[in-house]
């Protein structure tokens, strides 16, 4: 039998779906936390928090990814997939030019007190108050946990665009900065930042070669599935 052409599809299909989280609104569920540690914050011990979401399924056809591509029999995600950095950039301590002290894990708690208020997991919250002596160890614990299961909202997903190893766009993923025009993620669409591509996507001006992190916080990320 000869290679089928029917249900080959591709980029420029009018209904082709990307199995990747891409820039925009989306409603997701988060299926887990990274802490993110690439060669050039080792010095600083700095962090990305990187958020591993699925979206809702996009249509009724829809294919994700293999959730375990060494275990075909654990299925597929029924959702696009991504990791979204909760910021464009990464977490470290680290002083102003204010002169103000910025501690790295008090900022990435806040973050998790906005997760877990807007997946109305206080209860969790205020259950681990001092139980846990590091970031590293409460990240793991709350993975480990999972109050979060199959808990879908809304979130506002901003992209870096680059050229992946293949030639094409690819996007490094973050959410927005907190403004007056909303918040990047909540149960409540309505108080969620609407996307905007000329606002909340940095387009790439050529095609680069991207092999990873660089030795700056201004190169475009790996993460792309």
């Amino acid at each position: 039998m000869g290679l089928s052409t029917k249900d080959v599809k591709s980029g420029s299909d009018s209904n082709f779906v990307n199995k990747t989280i891409q820039p925009g609104n989306i409603e997701a569920k988060l299926n887990n936390i990274e802490l993110h540690q690439p060669p050039f914050l080792e010095a600083d011990s700095g962090y990305y928090l990187c958020l591993n979401l699925e979206t809702t399924k996009p249509t009724d056809d829809f294919e994700g990814f293999l959730i375990d591509k060494d275990d075909p029999s654990k299925g597929k995600y029924e959702g696009q997939v991504g990791r979204v950095k909760a910021s464009k950039w990464p977490y470290k301590d680290g002083t102003t030019k204010s002169g103000i002290e910025i501690s790295r894990d008090n900022e990435m708690m806040k973050v998790m007190k906005s997760l877990c208020e807007a997946l109305k997991l206080m209860t969790w919250w205020k259950k681990v108050d001092q139980k846990y002596n590091t970031i590293e160890e409460f990240i793991e614990g709350f993975n480990n946990e999972a109050p979060f299961k199959d808990k879908y909202i809304h979130f506002c997903v901003c992209g870096r665009e680059y050229y992946n190893k293949a030639g094409y766009i690819a996007y490094d993923v973050y959410l927005p900065k907190y403004s007056k025009d909303g918040v990047g993620f909540s149960k409540d669409e309505e108080k969620v930042i609407a996307f905007s591509p000329d606002r909340h996507i940095e387009y790439a001006e050529k095609p680069v070669q991207v092999e990873g992190f660089g030795k700056s916080n201004d190169v475009p990320t790996e993460f792309e599935l």
